[in-house]
């Protein structure tokens, strides 16, 4: 028998904000701190055809990542992780504890970077992080932890642990492949209009967090 799973997102869900648009900015600060002015140009720059949607957001995360990994330490993830803590949605906390304490098994599935994600989840005590690689060693290969990739990657980790998805929490219909293999219950924790009407056309049912 399969061992029971939850899953829970992490940006607007777990956490009430959106932790990569914090961690580009914190980024641009850190690289002007230090002086790597052409790292700050190149941020720059990154959003700037970002707002014009002359890249994906995939891509911008991609290339954000790459700067990243040229100077960031783990002492400023840390400090990063600390202070993004504050906004945790203690609602959804509390449900995942509940979860936790019956026996399950806690996944945190999210689109945000894997070096920090992973940090937060070890606090909060998850059993797992499935979170998008912070390492760009083969562009071709990299791909964003979301919708359908994110769906192949939970469903193929858990099934290597011996766990099935009974619970997805999250805030946003990307998760929708996810909820639609969730066995027990979905839960959506303060949806916008787009994303009950994306769900209400599927007939997806969830709970309100």
């Amino acid at each position: 028998m399969k061992l029971k799973g939850v899953v829970v997102d992490l940006d607007g869900t777990f956490l009430t904000t959106n932790t990569f648009e914090r961690y580009y900015f914190f980024l641009f600060r850190l690289s002007l701190i230090r002086l790597r002015i052409k790292n700050a140009v190149y941020l720059g720059f990154l959003l700037l055809i970002r707002k014009f949607r002359i890249i994906s957001h995939s891509s911008f995360k991609r290339k954000v990542l790459g700067v990243s990994n040229k100077f960031v330490r783990r002492r400023d993830i840390q400090m990063f992780v600390d202070n993004v803590m504050v906004h945790t949605n203690k609602r959804v906390v509390s449900l995942y504890q509940n979860y936790k304490l019956k026996g399950y098994y806690t996944c945190m599935a999210t689109a945000a970077p894997a070096h920090y994600a992973k940090l937060i989840g070890t606090y909060f005590g998850f059993d797992a992080v499935c979170a998008t690689d912070s390492a760009i060693s083969n562009i071709d290969e990299w791909k964003e932890n979301i919708r359908e990739n994110k769906l192949s990657f939970v469903k193929d980790f858990l099934t290597n642990k011996g766990v099935s998805i009974n619970v997805v929490i999250t805030d946003h219909h990307d998760d929708f492949p996810l909820m639609e293999k969730s066995l027990e219950s979905n839960y959506l924790v303060d949806p916008s209009v787009e994303t009950i009407n994306f769900l209400a056309n599927r007939q997806v049912k969830y709970s309100l967090v």
